[in-house]
């Protein structure tokens, strides 16, 4: 009976593993990524703390910049709300647009560029409820999470892409 169930559980990850199944946040970073330091950005911001978390999840240890191969540099980080529409009938505000961008570079530690600077955005967009305006304020900020998330996960493939 163990036996049968060892095989099945071979047979199963072998079928994972052959259709290119991985885990959602993983990806394959060069190895001169393994020590890495991110500068522009708060280590303790939403973005500073995910990001990091991440890249250690990838197996990236994240240092200071003296100690680091390379640097991942953060700018023009910029969150915006921007409103979209008014209601014909109230003239009050109907939906927002969430706007959220970075611009990320990456340099080795003698100041080589390996990663010229590339703008990454988030958009979304949600209608405003003027007679549920808490559950409006939780809608926002969990879209917000959600853009910071994707911005982490766009860092990580273009990261991935260049190595």
């Amino acid at each position: 009976m163990t036996a049968l169930r060892l095989t099945i559980l071979f047979l199963f990850a072998s079928l994972l593993s052959g259709c290119g199944f991985h885990l959602r946040d993983a990806v394959d970073l060069p190895a001169s990524y393994q020590r890495m330091a991110i500068e522009g950005v708060s280590p303790y911001s939403e973005l500073g703390l995910k990001l990091k978390r991440r890249l250690q999840g990838n197996g990236i240890e994240v240092v200071e910049p003296t100690a680091a191969s390379v640097i991942l540099e953060l700018k023009q980080i910029n969150y915006e709300r921007r409103l979209l529409s008014v209601s014909a009938v109230s003239g009050k505000t109907a939906e927002y647009e969430l706007h959220y961008s970075v611009m990320m570079s990456v340099r080795d530690r003698q100041g080589n560029t390996l990663l010229a600077a590339q703008p990454l955005r988030q958009l979304r967009d949600y209608v405003f409820d003027q007679n549920n305006v808490l559950g409006t304020d939780n809608q926002e900020a969990q879209l917000r999470e959600d853009m910071v998330d994707d911005l982490v996960g766009q860092i990580l493939r273009r990261l991935q892409a260049r190595g």
